[in-house]
This record gives structure tokens, C-alpha cells and sequence, in this order.
């Protein structure tokens, strides 16, 4: 396995570099595995940025999370009924428990203590589902508060998560974006995803859980399939596996 914290320290390096000239700020990662994560970048007060695994009583930020979120980017993201309060919680419950069981791998960025960000990678921990192929391939999500936007946190998020999948040892990962997201689909062209074709998409349910058949879905959208392929001689097993998805024969 590669070293998760000297590789997330280069990220967070590369991320510092990008733009205007600026005087270097302290970093640092806290934990060697993927479950057990703290990313800082600049000095303790108001411009500290944070980055750390979801984990029980995050429930709060979460919802906090949600108030970050316009209604376009609340439709654009929907892993959450992020409009029906009656359901709302019991999906953070949820999707903390699948964290600390480490079914999901799923983090938080804060900026001084404010929710700002939430990323994640589904099934991190094991896909029964992409197993039947002999893969292993997670699904990613990243959203960002609206007046987050456009600093490239996106990207970070991004590359974070490229790093956990290669240091866990998924084949690829995969994700997929509404046809009007363009900022996503430059940020995930930018990482190196490639177009793989039209999904129909389940809303506000782990994807992943639907496709296994764990759950049920009444809302779906048809969605643009994107996947980064990380373990190259794997790469036709990981497209029959995608290509299943989509309904293609």
C-alpha cells in the first residue's frame, strides 16, 4: 500500500501552491488509515481549513452542511432528502454508521468549524456488488457550500479521495454527475475521470445500496457515468462492470 499520509500531504502541498504566490502555512495529517483521518491547512482561527472522517454526533454539521447548499446545488447533490426533515436524519444516521463501520469511506471539511464541504466514497470498505466481477470499485461524492465554490477545494476533495481508493486498493472509481453540472464535469475531467456513457441514476439513496438491491429508490435522474480507472490490468473487467450498470450488454 502506498503511504496514505505522505501522499495526502503532497495534496495538500499542491493545493497551498496553486493561484497567487503565498508564503507557506503549516499542514498536517493525523492517522495513517483512510477511517481514522485529520487534515489541517493554515494556522488555528478563522481561515483554518480541516478535513476529517465523519463520525458519530456529526449529525448536527451535517444538517448544518445542508443550509451551505443552495437549492441548485441541493438538487445537483443528492445523496440526502436533503427537503424532507421527516427522513433527513435518519439518512446522517445512516451514512454515520456506514462510517464508522467502515462500510463508506465519508469526510467532512470545515473551514474554522463550518461544515463547508462533504465527500465521500461509497463502499470503500468492499463492493459486494462490483465483486461479481472481480473488482472493486467505490462511487464518489463531493459537494461544496455555494460560497465555497471556485477555490478549488472541489479538486482537493477529489484528489483526496483518489488517493484513499489507490491506498485502499480499489480497481477504479466511479461517479456520476447530472448532465448540467459543468463545474463537476470539468473538476472531474481535470482528475482524470473519463466519460464512460448515460446512467439512469437513484436520488437521495446510496447509490451503491440501491444497486445491490439493499434499498429502494423512487426518484431517478439519467446521470453522466464517469470512472477513473486506478488498477490498469483491470481496466476491461472494471468497463464490463460499468457497462453492466448502464444496461449495456
Amino acid at each position: 500500500m502506498a503511504d496514505l499520509s505522505n501522499r495526502l500531504g503532497e495534496i495538500l502541498r499542491a493545493y497551498h501552491a496553486t493561484g497567487a504566490p503565498k508564503k507557506p502555512v503549516p499542514y498536517s495529517v493525523d492517522g495513517r488509515t483512510a477511517w481514522n483521518l485529520r487534515m489541517t491547512l493554515g494556522s488555528p482561527g478563522e481561515h483554518e481549513l480541516t478535513l476529517r472522517n465523519l463520525r458519530v454526533g456529526d449529525e448536527r454539521l451535517l444538517r448544518s452542511f445542508r443550509d451551505e447548499l443552495s437549492p441548485r446545488s441541493r438538487e445537483l447533490f443528492c445523496p440526502y432528502p436533503w427537503d424532507d426533515e421527516s427522513r433527513l436524519l435518519k439518512a446522517f444516521e445512516t451514512a454515520v454508521v456506514a462510517a464508522e463501520k467502515r462500510v463508506d469511506v465519508s469526510y467532512l471539511m470545515l473551514i474554522a468549524g463550518r461544515p463547508v464541504g462533504h465527500f465521500f466514497l461509497w463502499k470503500a470498505g468492499g463492493n459486494d456488488h462490483s465483486r461479481r466481477h472481480g473488482v472493486e470499485v467505490p462511487e464518489l461524492g463531493v459537494a461544496l457550500g455555494d460560497g465555497f465554490q471556485g477555490r478549488g477545494l472541489g479538486y482537493l476533495a477529489v484528489e483526496i479521495l483518489k488517493a484513499v481508493a489507490e491506498h485502499l486498493g480499489s480497481d477504479a472509481i466511479e461517479l456520476t454527475t447530472a448532465p448540467s453540472n459543468d463545474a463537476g464535469w470539468r473538476t472531474y475531467r481535470k482528475a482524470g475521470f473519463a466519460f464512460r456513457g448515460m446512467i439512469q441514476n437513484p436520488l437521495e439513496a446510496d447509490v451503491t445500496a440501491v444497486t445491490a438491491g439493499e434499498v429502494r429508490a423512487t426518484k431517478f435522474r439519467t446521470e453522466r457515468q464517469m470512472a477513473f480507472i486506478i488498477n490498469e490490468a483491470k481496466r476491461k473487467e472494471v468497463l464490463a462492470y460499468l457497462a453492466e450498470k448502464r444496461g449495456v450488454s
